[in-house]
Parts: structure tokens; sequence; C-alpha cells
């Protein structure tokens, strides 16, 4: 989890984004989140293939990741 964390600040930074909740609470929503859709892949995988996972992933880490600064208008 300390791992996941590190990972995922270190990746914000790196896209210029920030995380909206706390490092630790990020890393339990990718970890448990993940952890589902693989289980869910390996009972279904017709259902929850390799793209729908990756989608849904890709969607729960969008809603943990804001830009550092809001855009101007």
């Amino acid at each position: 989890q300390q791992r996941v964390a590190r990972t995922l600040v270190e990746q914000a930074e790196a896209l210029d984004l920030r995380l909206t909740v706390e490092p630790e609470v990020a890393a339990v929503v990718v970890i448990s989140a993940l952890s589902g859709l693989v289980l869910h892949h390996a009972a279904d995988p017709d259902h929850v293939d390799r793209e729908t996972l990756t989608r849904a992933l890709t969607a729960v880490l969008a809603g943990l990741m804001h830009p550092k600064r809001e855009p101007r208008s």
C-alpha cells in the first residue's frame, strides 16, 4: 500500500497533477478497484476483458487526480 501511495504521488507530480485525497486513501482505492476488476475478469473474462479492465482503472485514476492549477479562462 505504501509503495502504491508513493507511486501515485510520483506519477501525479510527473504529470503536473495532484491527488484529490491523501495518498494512503488513493492507494486503498486503487488496490481495491484493481483487486475487484481482476476477480471480475477471472470470473467472466468475456464481460470484463482486458480493455474494459484498463478503461475502468483509468477512470478510477482520473477521478483521483486533478490539475494542480485551475485552467485560465
